[in-house]
């Protein structure tokens, strides 16, 4: 399935950032051993956690925050990010529990910048104190108290009228992460009959069939819900309302939508961070 992806660019001026610049920490390089036993006692106490590609040097989230704001610099990636001359303080941040794991993480939304550009990421600590990454999509979330995580698509080009397309993560606990559970699109009729009408009138075939048959409740809208172990395939996925609610429902529940602390990157805010 298509996943989100996101390219910064790569060695731009750091216009729109501070003049002030800080010192990153660096992280620990291990030197390579000479000697076979040595090699096996560095394998040894390497950790799988330490050798994923989403974990990054030590830093506090002071620290990742005032990398952004000096230097445009995420600890994802080697290069500072292009400011655009826009105001880097109009990005927010907060720092709170938002997977119910008794530390606090660091949820980060860059999305003052052109939309392919926007992202939302969740950054905590591991055992030894590096930064990594939970999570990462464009910045349109709806968070729940259950660990579950709506993302809207960052864009809509479909017939699904009012309902916006989105993809469903669950934090898991044994990986300390966010898994993919499946993406949800819809077809709605009003719009696909209205498209189809001028379709004809212009002597062309419509792109677009509602599949009445799918439509049970006669609702007008129709799902596709496509799990992130699927491949894509339009007809084995259309799903009545009453489908799709029951669905949804078994990952909400009775979840309550998170209102998170979010705050402005000032220099004021980041100050304040421990």
């Amino acid at each position: 399935m298509k996943k989100f992806l996101l390219i910064l660019c790569s060695v731009f001026l750091l216009t729109g950032c501070s003049d002030k610049t800080i010192e990153s920490s660096t992280s620990e390089i291990v030197s390579e051993s000479t000697t076979e036993s040595q090699t096996e006692e560095v394998t040894t106490e390497t950790t799988t956690e330490e050798t994923v590609s989403n974990v990054y040097e030590k830093q506090t989230y002071r620290e990742v925050l005032e990398n952004i704001y000096y230097n445009c610099k995420f600890p994802q990636y080697d290069e500072p990010f292009e400011n655009y001359d826009l105001d880097i303080s109009n990005n927010e941040f907060a720092v709170y529990d938002i997977d119910n794991d008794g530390r606090d993480e660091l949820i980060f939304m860059f999305n003052d910048t052109y939309t392919a550009g926007m992202m939302g990421m969740i950054y905590d600590h591991n055992s030894d104190g590096n930064i990594f990454e939970e999570f990462i999509e464009f910045p349109s979330l709806r968070f729940y108290d259950n660990g579950v995580i709506e993302a809207n698509i960052s864009h809509n080009q479909g017939p699904s009228g009012d309902f916006w397309p989105y993809t469903l993560y669950k934090y898991d606990n044994e990986t300390d992460s966010y898994i993919e559970i499946a993406s949800v699109w819809s077809l709605g009729r009003d719009i696909i009959e209205r498209q189809k009408e001028e379709a004809e009138k212009a002597g062309y075939e419509p792109y677009w069939e509602y599949p009445y048959e799918a439509d049970t409740s006669n609702s007008g809208i129709v799902y596709i819900i496509i799990l992130s172990d699927d491949e894509y395939s339009s007809e084995s996925h259309y799903v009545d309302v009453t489908e799709y609610n029951a669905w949804h429902e078994q990952y909400i529940g009775d979840a309550k939508l998170l209102e998170l602390p979010f705050m402005k990157l000032t220099e004021e805010n980041i100050e304040n961070v421990s």
